[in-house]
């Protein structure tokens, strides 16, 4: 890929900015300031953006007319892209956005199926069978690795925080912990953000929940959205509604507990 490709610098954009959601705490000496993220996205770009974005018609009924001054000002920030120079972006917090990337696998869906979202605002169908669970940090779950006895029998608090010393002495342990720890903890952040997930406000939200918000957005307004889901959609009074596209339910004829 091409770093001064058009495509190559929205998604470097677009990853630093899921990036700063998911970010570990232990590089927070790393986090950049507002300012510093203007910079580099200007880095990333690396065209003159105010050289970019002169309006080509200066007329006042242009001026006045905002669809089409948007319009002119794509088109301008189009032909600087492509004509940009490789990205500057390659200090610190590069190589983190990078990391975060790898590690979490960030996929934008209106960047790499833009023809979709251009030509038709979303697909004319999605399915799928999302995850019925809540993101949460598992000790018990982490430290039965190593002492098992945490699971099957019943251990009372005081000797679980012994069996955690104990699993914090090595490193790599330690390691592992802390890892599951902030990643449990920078995803519900993700997920319980308004700005995120506007129309779960109010709402304990789990990935189900955050699934069917994004499938909304991922059809078009008479497209389908079909998925395999929880009682809960009908049983939450507080559940979200929309007049987006139409939502197709697939009824599961048991329980998940006649499969355990």
């Amino acid at each position: 890929m091409k770093s001064n490709a058009p495509y190559y610098k929205l998604k470097k954009i677009m990853d630093y900015w899921c990036a700063l959601w998911l970010w570990d705490v232990r590089d927070a000496a790393e986090l950049p300031t507002r300012q510093e993220w203007y910079t580099d996205l200007v880095q990333i770009l690396n065209i003159d953006l105010e050289q970019a974005t002169t309006l080509v018609a200066e007329d006042d009924d242009a001026v006045r007319d905002y669809r089409k001054v948007r319009n002119q000002i794509e088109k301008q920030l189009t032909e600087a892209l492509r004509k940009s120079a490789a990205s500057l972006f390659e200090n610190e917090r590069a190589i983190l956005v990078r990391r975060y990337s790898e590690q979490y696998r960030f996929f934008h869906y209106e960047l790499e199926f833009i023809e979709v979202f251009r030509e038709k605002n979303g697909f004319d169908l999605a399915v799928g069978n999302p995850p019925w669970i809540k993101v949460a940090f598992e000790e018990k779950g982490l430290i039965s690795e190593l002492f098992p006895e945490v699971e099957i029998r019943k251990t009372t608090a005081p000797q679980v925080r012994r069996m955690q010393s104990d699993f914090m002495e090595d490193e790599t342990r330690r390691e592992s912990y802390f890892d599951e720890q902030i990643e449990s903890d920078v995803s519900a952040l993700f997920m319980n953000a308004v700005q995120n997930y506007p129309l779960l406000k109010g709402q304990q939200t789990n990935l189900y929940k955050c699934i069917l918000e994004n499938g909304l957005l991922w059809i078009n307004p008479q497209g389908y959205l079909g998925l395999i889901h929880p009682e809960g959609v009908y049983d939450d009074p507080q559940w979200l509604s929309t007049e987006r596209g139409n939502i197709s339910t697939i009824e599961i004829p048991f329980s998940v507990s006649e499969c355990i």
